[in-house]
């Protein structure tokens, strides 16, 4: 039970963490490696709030995922993980309002069924 909740709180985190670092792109334009801007377009990145809601969400996610790692198989927690993929493309459409397609949806079917499957091992 211990590992589902820090499983949920990982998910969680990590999707909203997603979401603000999609915003701080947003507000600054993003980046691309390959531009001759690059620097230039992370300084800008830098300085967003988004940016480092980004961060802070992402270091509570790593350690979430140390601790299961720390209790846990690799083989059964890291399929676990890809519920995070199935809370993206809902957090996706919902607060995003990006448009997502029906191959979407049934990957996100395949993926809970896998997730099903890898349950069922224990």
């Amino acid at each position: 039970m211990r590992t589902y909740l820090i499983l949920f709180i990982a998910i969680i985190v990590g999707a909203t963490g997603s979401v603000f670092w999609k915003k701080a792109f947003a507000q600054t334009g993003g980046i691309t490696l390959t531009s001759t801007h690059v620097f230039g377009d992370i300084w800008k990145l830098l300085g967003t709030g988004y940016f480092w809601a980004g961060i802070g969400t992402a270091i509570i996610a790593v350690l979430c995922l140390f601790d299961i790692l720390s209790h846990e198989d690799l083989s059964y927690a890291a399929p676990l993980f890809s519920l995070s993929y199935v809370l993206a493309l809902l957090v996706s459409k919902i607060f995003l309002h990006e448009q997502v397609s029906l191959w979407r949806w049934l990957g996100v079917i395949i993926i809970l069924l896998g997730v099903f499957l890898i349950t069922k091992t224990r």
